[in-house]
């Protein structure tokens, strides 16, 4: 079983939709952070980049309060560029498979470690997925075998795509600053996806269903 070293989450982005003002890692649900949550997931993974740029040093001085040997990617463009493109930034630093992670999603620590004993032993990739609940799905069609056929925003099906990956393979290459990740996994399709019970939040709605969702 192979061991995965390096983690990254994309936490660069302004959180225009949620309407708080502050990056989305930063929003307390119950006391503790969306990046709390998730650097608490990732505590046996060795290398952690976190790729920052509206109010980086702010978020840069929580996540040291958290964990001190996060590594920091800057993404100096984040208020006119993607995920795809601070994910690419971080790429540059890193060697061999890695999970992926939205900084705004939130999962519960069973399924992540569930997840992660799966990619341990895969040789494929794994994006991550969950029921259609979030106000601006990516929505991703499944064949009987339970991999992802496609990904639509068009045409709503039963789960969606979570902002979240195990890979091994994919090779993230654009020049358009506003690309979206799943833009690139159309060539590699089919994938076998990893259904989790999480949320993704946006905008004020998502929020809400998260706050009585966890506990």
């Amino acid at each position: 079983m192979q061991t995965i070293k390096n983690a990254v989450i994309a936490a660069a982005g302004m959180g225009k939709r949620l309407g708080f003002d502050m990056p989305k890692p930063l929003i307390k649900i119950h006391e503790k952070t969306l990046i709390e949550y998730q650097l608490d997931l990732l505590q046996e993974i060795e290398n952690i980049y976190v790729i920052v740029g509206f109010r980086a040093e702010e978020m840069i001085n929580h996540i040291n309060s958290i964990r001190k040997d996060v590594i920091f990617v800057m993404n100096h463009d984040y208020a006119h560029t993607s995920t795809l493109f601070s994910l690419q930034l971080a790429l540059r630093y890193i060697k061999g498979p890695y999970i992926f992670l939205d900084g705004d999603i939130y999962l519960h620590k069973k399924e992540f470690l569930s997840f992660l004993e799966k990619a341990s032993a895969s040789s494929e990739d794994i994006i991550g997925i969950t029921k259609t609940k979030s106000e601006d799905s990516v929505f991703v069609e499944m064949n009987d075998k339970g991999q992802v056929i496609d990904f639509t925003r068009k045409i709503k099906h039963e789960h969606e795509w979570l902002g979240l990956g195990y890979f091994k393979n994919v090779l993230f290459s654009s020049n358009e600053k506003l690309a979206d990740v799943f833009s690139q996994l159309y060539k590699y399709l089919p994938l076998n996806s990893f259904v989790f019970d999480a949320y993704e939040i946006d905008t004020p709605k998502d929020l809400e269903l998260a706050e009585r969702y966890i506990t």
